[in-house]
């Protein structure tokens, strides 16, 4: 993390702003908080049985695989381990796995596609409802923009995304 990550963080307009007034002490501070927070999700999400899906679903059960055979004391060394490698945070869609060599967004949510990207995975249960609707609402607005393709094409693509993850939803189903 640097200067301009705890600008976002202290939602200053204004970089000079962050110099200024942002205390050292709390860039540590914020920083020591998403660790903890990461290593929190991480446990969360690698110690169930919760079905993920999306980009880095697979990486995700493999860690749970990895998890499930260890020991206790082991146990709480791998999940301290994963932050290192990459923070886990809240996007539009589910939770990032960061890690920069892996990311297709180039570091800005908005660009997250997480049906492909190998950081991004989010909890099944219940996306099929909101999945179904955005691709509606996709083909609505293909239609509307019919006259611009380089919307319609964007929107296609987002739609592409959601039948991805809609067969991740559905291969899920089908162990059970």
């Amino acid at each position: 993390l640097g200067l301009r990550a705890l600008q976002d963080q202290l939602k200053h307009y204004d970089i000079e702003m962050t110099k200024l007034y942002g205390d050292p002490n709390l860039y540590a501070d914020l920083q020591a908080e998403k660790f903890e927070l990461s290593e929190e999700l991480m446990e969360e999400f690698i110690g169930s049985q919760v079905p993920v899906i999306g980009g880095g679903a697979e990486e995700i059960e493999g860690f749970r695989k990895e998890f499930r055979g260890m020991a206790k004391k082991d146990r709480e060394r791998f999940l301290k381990s994963l932050p290192s490698q990459g923070l886990v945070e809240q996007t539009d869609d589910g939770l990032c796995f960061y890690r920069a060599k892996k990311a297709l967004c180039g570091g800005d949510k908005l660009n997250c596609r997480p049906a492909d990207c190998n950081n991004s995975f989010m909890v099944a249960t219940g996306k099929k409802k909101t999945l179904i609707f955005r691709k509606e609402q996709n083909n609505r607005l293909i239609q509307f923009f019919k006259s611009q393709p380089l919307k319609v094409a964007h929107l296609r693509k987002r739609n592409q995304e959601i039948d991805k993850l809609l067969s991740q939803l559905i291969s899920i189903k089908e162990m059970e």
